[in-house]
């Protein structure tokens, strides 16, 4: 895993999974939890503006379950965010706890607490 900024997240590869950190990052202002992944990034003048995100995972709007639903455009314009990236190794993790829980409440016992500074 790693944090970056938004012009570094931009530079990522499409299908980077990724979890946001809004206003920069300040856990007082709020985060989000939800499990995203990035697809294509737009442009203006040589320089990234926005993007298209889709859900991972169930999310709930206006009181309902709703499915993963596929990309719509990021259009924040909050270009301090910080996103903080999950790398392959961590997505095979994550994947193979999601196929066997077991192993993955096994797994948190043994593998060290990893803590990155959000700056």
């Amino acid at each position: 895993m790693k944090i970056v900024g938004f012009e570094e997240f931009c530079k990522l590869p499409n299908g980077t999974v990724f979890m946001e950190f809004q206003n920069a990052g300040r856990i007082q202002d709020g985060y989000s939890f939800q499990l995203m992944v990035r697809g294509d990034v737009s442009y203006d003048e040589g320089k990234p503006i926005d993007f298209l995100e889709a859900p991972l995972l169930p999310q709930i709007e206006d009181g309902n379950v709703v499915t993963p639903w596929g990309f719509c455009r990021w259009a924040l314009y909050e270009y301090d965010n910080k996103f903080l990236v999950l790398e392959k190794e961590d997505c095979d993790r994550l994947g193979g706890w999601l196929l066997d829980p077991v192993k993955a409440l096994d797994d948190m016992n043994v593998d060290p607490l990893v803590s990155i500074p959000l700056e």
